[in-house]
């Protein structure tokens, strides 16, 4: 894939487009836009070949992530980076053994997170309370000491 193939993709990514989401024609060109001139000259160009290629699709008057589209995007990342990213969130809020974890937090590190962990998100974090780095009580969630030793 060329590399304006790849720039046209990441601008869904910066959008956090999920599969077979839609993305107007004019978000991407007001992307393009800040482009160099020669960049945005042969953007349409790539946009049709990421189409033709199976990357990106049309609804309508809309541009659509398809499957091969997200899978390139996010090619290399696992469900393991997601708990990653969700532990070294809870390293920097500082925790000690038994501090409380607000539920609240996790909706703000969602709204923060790429498109690709957010879609992963509830998988993760399942698998780090299966884990026992975090256990959940009747009055909320808890940094265990399991999770100490892991975040520390």
């Amino acid at each position: 894939m060329e590399n304006l193939q790849e720039r046209i993709l990441k601008i869904f990514s910066e959008f956090k487009t999920p599969v077979n989401g839609i993305l107007m024609p004019q978000s991407i060109e007001s992307r393009i836009s800040k482009w160099d001139r020669r960049s945005q000259d042969e953007a349409s160009n790539a946009l049709n070949e990421l189409i033709s290629n199976g990357y990106v699709g049309t609804s309508g008057h809309w541009l659509t992530l398809t499957q091969k589209g997200y899978d390139f995007l996010n090619q290399g990342l696992s469900i393991e980076d997601t708990e990653n990213v969700i532990l070294e969130f809870l390293r920097k809020r500082n925790l000690g053994v038994g501090h409380v974890i607000m539920e609240n937090w996790f909706i703000s590190l969602q709204n923060q997170i790429e498109r690709f962990h957010f879609d992963n998100f509830n998988v993760a974090l399942n698998n780090i309370l299966n884990k026992g780095y975090i256990e959940q009580r009747d009055n909320g969630i808890f940094l265990t000491q399991k999770g100490y030793d892991k975040l520390y």
